[in-house]
């Protein structure tokens, strides 16, 4: 299945056969401070009653979005943590997958959802995280999409709401070509936007928006906790020295999460020998940089340091089998001979 085939399929979808519901997360009850992230959360959708005009909204949108990926010729590969490639899409199977995520495209959408009356309520039931269009090829058969939505896009009147969030209190206003005034609009507002972060068909997804796509399932989350188990694997080795400031990074710059989630996953600081550190030390003379060794520790005193670190323990330095040419790069798929 491809860009393309999902085209084709949307084509065929009338009208009349498409649905929105709101997302909406909450922690879960009785959550233990070792319980991985994954598994903290609660989402629930919701179904909002929209007219044709909306409705055709949906459908077009949807349209000049994968007409958009044909026509870039954008490539589909299996989700990584981390890509160099801004123009690629992903697929994610939700096979054997544990997200807490997974329950709303495997059980929620297909047994049906409450139904709200109002967008004062999501307050009330928590927080609002993505909405979703569901377009039904066949009663059993649904093509559903995604986008993450912030606060900032939703709105309920302030004077009639004055105990509500501040992140629902806000107002909205629209210029009046008529009277030339920019007025207030009252009642209860929601952005819908001409974005689409993935889309889900037959237990995969398809990952157009690949930073929204993880926030929407919760993955940004769980690349902290795993940047954080790492570093404590680096820590219990004994062969690290200045820890702190990759620690303080991991706080302070969420960009660092990938990154580091990839290291764990490659499991490469466990395998960590002479020979290896004389390869790291030969490769980082690549970019004229020196890999700090003291003691037979590594030695981090700077961000650099991190860097090159990272750099290291991810193999970014790989040559090709073929012409012998020297690639620096994170992204890459482990193969066996």
């Amino acid at each position: 299945m491809n860009f393309q085939d999902l085209l084709e399929l949307v084509a065929n979808v009338q009208k009349t056969n498409i649905k929105l519901y709101l997302i909406v997360r909450n922690f879960k009850e009785g959550i233990k401070r070792n319980t991985p992230v994954l598994d903290k959360f609660l989402f629930t959708a919701y179904q909002v009653d929209i007219d044709s005009e909306i409705r055709d909204h949906f459908l077009q949108l949807t349209k000049e979005q994968l007409t958009k990926q044909v026509d870039n010729e954008v490539e589909l590969h299996e989700y990584d943590v981390i890509t160099d490639d801004t123009q690629r899409a992903f697929t994610y199977a939700m096979k054997n997958k544990a997200l807490s995520f997974s329950d709303v495209v495997i059980n929620q959408l297909k047994a049906g959802t409450p139904k709200i009356k109002s967008l004062e309520e999501i307050s009330d039931l928590g927080e609002l995280w993505a909405y979703c269009v569901s377009l039904a090829l066949d009663p059993d058969d649904h093509i559903y999409t995604f986008r993450k939505i912030s606060p900032g896009k939703v709105a309920v009147d302030a004077e009639e709401n004055p105990q509500k969030n501040k992140y629902l209190r806000s107002i909205q206003a629209q210029f009046n070509t008529n009277s030339k005034k920019l007025e207030i609009i009252h009642g209860e507002l929601i952005h819908l936007d001409k974005y689409i972060d993935c889309i889900y068909y037959r237990k995969v997804f398809y990952v157009i928006q690949k930073t929204h796509f993880e926030l929407i399932v919760g993955m940004s989350e769980e690349f902290k906790a795993t940047s954080d188990k790492f570093v404590d694997e680096l820590e219990a080795s004994k062969k690290f020295e200045g820890l702190d400031l990759l620690r303080t990074q991991i706080n302070e710059k969420p960009t660092i999460h990938r990154k580091l989630s990839r290291l764990a996953k490659l499991e490469n600081h466990r395998n960590i020998t002479p020979a290896a550190i004389a390869n790291m030390q030969k490769a980082a003379k690549l970019e004229n940089k020196v890999l700090k060794i003291k003691n037979g520790k590594f030695q981090i005193e700077d961000d650099d340091d991190i860097d090159l670190l990272i750099k290291m323990l991810a193999e970014f330095y790989k040559e090709g089998m073929v012409f012998g040419k020297k690639y620096g790069t994170f992204s890459g798929k482990v193969v066996s001979e």
